[in-house]
């Protein structure tokens, strides 16, 4: 389709002259003599770009293009000046016009700006319609769960949103979707041209990870470069060597690097105060990190929400694959939320994918699990005896209350009566 151009200019002459010129190179012209038929032009069919006078009476072009600035942001705006004003020309393009071109126009001139224009209209388009299908997979709302401490971890997550550069630290065991929740973050701050850098550390050469994170002798940017303007997310960054953390911190203070700044948000498995006292996370950082930490609790702390993912994750799968596989049955639920994940949410992910690969359609029951979740999980009394990480007191008393719920099949009195405890002390050590 050819493009569309609305040239507004209030002398008739050049409108007809210029719109002929231009329909013959190939685009779609519509044409208004006042600022005001061009913003109603503009509101009822926007055009691919705009080619506005400067000097018109009644409604000048400068306030024209304020109001697109406000209205209509993403249409490119090509200003016409008088020859050699040039004061106007800065001042155009200061408030939002794309480029600007001096009359009386140089056809050739005016096709190439147009030309240009467009392309980065077309561009920007594409940008919002990829920044739109992000939202819908990893924007906030996206993000399934009615646990407590789940919702809690979101709300404060949304709180942070807020503020474009602040840094973050998520913390939380492998699979639990410390990606997703960098990924929202990002996507709840920046609008649809800001970039969103992922750096897994783990999965880079430890020799080129200063390369990766701040480019090379070559000339070739960074991740931190990459980032401008943007978030940077890191995940595993007590797997980054001590130094690049300290240059990390130097780098993002540096205008010339980050002219619009970065939001770091970072990742890990450990504890933020562990990751510093073992020396796996550099102090200067952990400042930072600190005034956004956030923990998200393991699937076996919000086994309620297993049903809720299960649903999700069909709904996903069965449209992808143009399946009808499901739900899957009431023994089956309750037996997989029984089950330990401690791949947790990922890998509860991957067994309904596994089961809409290949499950024929229909309910999903008992025998169609795959072995594995037949095994009976390891006792929670055992794994809280053998933890890998030093925890509070607090939360090895939380997960004691746990295991005693989930011992007496979720009954809460049952398990107030063996803590010997009230109800509402029980809720309140699971709620931690």
């Amino acid at each position: 389709m050819k493009p569309q151009v609305l040239l507004v200019d209030h002398q008739p002459l050049i409108l007809s002259s210029l719109s002929y010129l231009l329909e013959d190179l190939g685009f779609r012209v519509r044409t208004e003599e006042t600022g005001e038929a061009a913003l109603a032009a503009v509101d009822e069919a926007p055009p691919d770009v705009i080619l506005l006078d400067w000097r018109m009476p009644e409604m000048s072009g400068e306030e024209v293009l304020a109001q697109l600035q406000r209205d209509h942001r993403q249409i490119p705006v090509i200003i016409l000046t008088g020859a050699g004003d040039s004061a106007t020309a800065v001042r155009a393009l200061k408030h939002g016009a794309f480029d600007y071109l001096n009359k009386p126009v140089d056809i050739d001139k005016v096709q190439a700006a147009l030309l240009t224009a467009v392309e980065a209209n077309h561009l920007r388009r594409r940008v919002m319609q990829r920044y739109r299908e992000d939202v819908d997979r990893y924007g906030f709302d996206s993000l399934v769960g009615e646990a407590p401490a789940f919702c809690k971890v979101i709300e404060a997550a949304k709180r942070l949103a807020t503020d474009p550069v602040l840094p973050t630290f998520i913390e939380g065991e492998s699979g639990t979707g410390k990606h997703h929740l960098a990924h929202a973050i990002h996507l709840a701050t920046a609008d649809g041209d800001r970039p969103f850098v992922s750096l897994r550390v783990a999965a880079y050469d430890p020799g080129r990870l200063a390369a990766t994170l701040f480019g090379d002798d070559n000339g070739t940017a960074g991740m931190v470069a990459d980032a401008n303007g943007g978030t940077l997310f890191i995940d595993g960054i007590t797997a980054l060597p001590l130094a690049l953390q300290d240059q990390l911190v130097t780098v993002l203070g540096d205008s010339n690097v980050v002219p619009d700044g970065v939001r770091v948000i970072a990742s890990s498995r450990m504890r933020l105060q562990l990751a510093v006292a073992e020396g796996k996370l550099s102090e200067e950082l952990s400042y930072r990190l600190a005034g956004g930490h956030l923990l998200l609790p393991p699937l076996r702390e919000r086994r309620d929400d297993i049903p809720l993912l299960i649903q999700a994750f069909l709904a996903e799968f069965n449209q992808r694959d143009s399946r009808k596989v499901g739900p899957f049955s009431k023994r089956a639920l309750s037996h997989i939320s029984e089950y330990r994940w401690q791949g947790n949410v990922r890998e509860l992910r991957n067994l309904v994918e596994r089961t809409v690969i290949l499950h024929g359609d229909g309910e999903v029951g008992l025998k169609d699990l795959p072995p594995e979740l037949h095994n009976p999980p390891e006792d929670d009394s055992t794994q809280i005896l053998s933890v890998h990480r030093f925890v509070s007191l607090k939360e090895m008393d939380r997960a004691y209350a746990q295991a005693v719920l989930r011992h007496v099949k979720y009954n809460k009195s049952a398990a107030a009566r063996l803590l010997e405890v009230s109800r509402q002390r029980l809720r309140r050590k699971l709620e931690g």
